[in-house]
Order: C-alpha cells, then structure tokens, then sequence
C-alpha cells in the first residue's frame, strides 16, 4: 500500500488518451515504476480527445491504484505550470504526437528547465524502424543495431 503520507509523485502525460498513454498510465498507477510512493498523474490531451481522455480518466479512478488523476486540454498552460512550479531536477517525458514537435513546445514554454530534461517518446518510431531495415536485411529485428529516427510521427519521418 502507498504511504500516504509521503508527498506524491507528480507525473504529466500528454496524449493520455492516445494507445501510448493509454498503455503506460497504468503502469504508472500501480506503483510498479515507482513502487510505494503515491502518484499524482496530469492527463494531458489536445481538446478533441478529451472525451476519450475522461473515459481513460474514469478507468484510472476505478482502478485500485496508487494515482489520482486529473486532465487538462491545455498543454500550453501545463506547459507554463512546469516552468513556473516544477522543481529544477523534473524529467518531462512528450508521449502525445507529434511528439518531437510537442516536446520542443514544452522545452521552449519551460524554459527554466535544463533541456537535458526533456524527451520525445519515439521507441514506438525506433521499434518499427528497426522491424523494416531487419526484414530489408532479412536478419532478426534484435540484431539491427544504430537505428536512429528523424522527424516527427508522420510521412516525414525518416528511419
């Protein structure tokens, strides 16, 4: 069970409500990631998604977990709020697409925050890339090394 009475863990996910986030909030609810510590995620979403985000949202609070959540649709705003209150050491991790272009957003409206701090979600990006260079090379995906991929998520992106 959580200790209560230790000062939660305050976690932002954007794009909470896309399959990424809709996948890793509950790893993060159960206290897995960070086993008995309370945790307090802020569900982020562009507005035409927060009807989907209030069901995930309702998912969570039934769920027996160790997390409360709240969402927003305005990421400028949370985007502000991590400058503005997070402590200098918060890692803020982009998982809404496109998720370079939404992290460098955060990174610019955040600017007291070392950019060291900041990461793009793209291993959903760097797992298929390496599928499609394994299967050219007819080797297993495990042993294609060095992949790196450029651009957004989208027709831009090059692995």
């Amino acid at each position: 069970m959580a200790d209560r009475t230790r000062a939660p863990i305050k976690v932002a996910v954007s794009g909470a409500a896309g399959n990424i986030g809709y996948a890793l909030l509950p790893l993060l609810a159960s206290g897995r990631v960070f086993k008995e510590r309370p945790v307090e995620l802020r569900l982020l979403e562009i507005p035409q998604a927060i009807k989907s985000l209030e069901g995930t949202r309702m998912e969570l609070v039934d769920a027996p977990s160790r997390a409360w959540p709240t969402s927003s649709a305005q990421p400028i705003q949370r985007c502000r709020a991590i400058d503005d209150a997070a402590s200098p050491d918060v890692r803020v991790l982009v998982v809404a697409n496109p998720s370079n272009t939404n992290c460098l957003v955060a990174l610019t409206e955040a600017s007291s925050v070392p950019s060291k701090n900041f990461c793009a979600l793209s291993f959903l990006d760097h797992q298929r890339a390496r599928a499609q260079v394994a299967r050219r090379l007819g080797v297993r995906a495990g042993r294609v090394r060095n992949v790196i991929v450029w651009g957004n998520h989208s027709e831009t992106q090059y692995p």
